[in-house]
């Protein structure tokens, strides 16, 4: 494994390695965005935004493997995902040869923490753009009466209709999946956000207006995994 990984460190006993393909991704970026006119660095920077990407997942997995106590020993990042390698359990069953690395239990929680960590860094991530661009528009909002409302509308139906899509999703279908989606129905996934934006902007109907819009979401998802089922595909 030596040979074709690149060790990152070690994490709270559990070493970090980055397989050699991530190099290979990150070529084959640097040149894509050379064939398309763009500097260079902006391949780095998706190549280095991959590797954070599946590190904060895999973070998730390490720190449930140490809550249920399962003996996680290296993780090897790769562009779509890592892998995790652990350590056999102590017990009866191995002294008779079966070894066993985790019980179902464990497996179980140590599977859903990725997915509900790359959620969560998704939620915070949106939620801090959404702040940065407000203040950006700010002046907008203060100084042009009357555009300032279409403004408004569209920035955070552009916003929220990516982190309620996303939120839909990624319970649904990897990363990679979704963001592909997103693309695909990048129109339709806005105007859903120009309806979650509006439901916001109502006195009274903005309190209830996050578990309609999670509810309008999942609709919107479902239709679109109807239409194009291909795309969709869990």
């Amino acid at each position: 494994m030596r040979t074709y990984s690149i060790p990152l460190g070690t994490f709270a006993g559990v070493q970090l390695r980055a397989h050699w393909v991530f190099v290979l991704f990150g070529i084959f970026l640097v040149t894509q965005t050379m064939a398309l006119h763009i500097a260079p660095s902006r391949g780095l920077a998706l190549a280095g935004l991959a590797l954070v990407t599946v590190l904060l997942h895999e973070f998730g997995h390490m720190v449930m493997a140490s809550v249920t106590r399962a003996r996680l020993r290296l993780i090897l990042l790769m562009p779509l995902g890592g892998v995790s390698f652990y350590a056999p359990r102590k017990t009866a069953e191995a002294e008779e040869g079966q070894q066993r690395f985790l019980t179902q239990r464990q497996e179980n929680a140590i599977a859903l923490a990725g997915p509900f960590t790359s959620v969560l860094v998704a939620i915070v991530g949106m939620m801090v753009l959404a702040v940065v661009l407000n203040l950006l528009a700010l002046p907008v909002y203060l100084l042009l009466p009357g555009i300032n409302f279409f403004v408004f509308l569209g920035l955070n139906g552009y916003l929220l209709g990516r982190a309620y899509f996303e939120g839909v999703a990624l319970r649904r279908l990897d990363t990679a999946a979704t963001r592909a989606a997103r693309h695909r129905f990048g129109g339709r996934i806005f105007l859903g956000g120009l309806v979650i934006a509006g439901l916001f902007s109502l006195p009274l109907v903005n309190l209830v207006a996050p578990v309609i819009a999670t509810a309008f979401m999942v609709h919107l998802f479902e239709a679109l995994r109807q239409f194009e089922p291909q795309v969709l595909a869990s």
